[in-house]
């Protein structure tokens, strides 16, 4: 502890759906029940997220844990399916949740980050073209921005709306080992514009209500190296996978 600086805020983050349980209407929900259909050889998935650790139920308690701990800051996303269940139907019980979450992190002292998207979509959004309907995205992501901001904003003291916005692109439309399993240039190459309009629309809403606060990205960022530095193609593939990649 003593070589980090003064003032340095310790902080921990967790995704939505990969930490609340019991959300069953999204993208990766669904992939994960066609995935038990499967001999256990070909599932892309170990387990299915299903309960998780409770945090929708146990947020308290964990965030007890996190203060003690002495974390300053905790970055928590909000699921999409569960504020809009429907297209143009918001679910009021879901943002009075997440304001009691946040509130309970304010409570103990701890500052919150707010992710809007860690991967998932609703199914409803899938089911319509999903990542590469680049201005049907944007439009209902607008939406849902805005809806967070006005309702949950004045709890958030950092923005962060995508999280590692070239995961998506690269896992799922390039490489295959992300949903939905694609590999498909031209759709990785809309998706990954799909990404840059949402971290701007939903700047935007952001600014126009809470003109102060800092909004960020977290980046996943990738090294590549060639496998034979003397190798002429080995040097050209490595820059080529840096390129896509970051």
């Amino acid at each position: 502890m003593d070589d980090f600086p003064e003032g340095f805020i310790w902080g921990t983050a967790a995704s939505a759906y990969q930490t609340e349980g019991g959300c069953f209407t999204n993208d990766w929900y669904r992939m994960e029940q066609e995935d038990l259909s499967r001999p256990e050889s070909e599932r892309h998935f170990t387990d299915p997220c299903g309960a998780a650790c409770d945090h929708w139920n146990r947020y308290r308690e964990d965030y007890d844990l996190a203060s003690e701990m002495g974390i300053g800051m905790h970055r928590l996303s909000v699921e999409w399916s569960r504020i809009f269940p429907e297209a143009d139907s918001v679910d009021p019980d879901a943002l009075a949740h997440y304001r009691s979450m946040m509130t309970a992190l304010k409570d103990r002292g701890i500052r919150v980050m707010l992710c809007l998207h860690h991967f998932t979509i609703p199914l409803w959004l899938e089911r319509s073209g999903g990542f590469v309907r680049t201005h049907m995205i944007l439009k209902h992501f607008r939406s849902y921005a805005r809806t967070v901001v006005e309702s949950l904003g004045d709890l958030v003291d950092y923005w962060l709306p995508i999280n590692e916005p070239n995961v998506v692109p690269l896992g799922g439309y390039l490489t295959a080992f992300f949903p939905p399993y694609r590999i498909n240039p031209l759709a990785f190459s809309r998706v990954y514009r799909t990404f840059f309009g949402m971290h701007a629309v939903s700047y935007e809403e952001i600014k126009k209500v809470h003109p102060d606060s800092p909004v960020g990205v977290a980046f996943a960022y990738m090294h590549f190296r060639p496998w034979n530095p003397r190798s002429f193609l080995d040097r050209l593939g490595a820059r080529l996978a840096d390129y896509l990649a970051n």
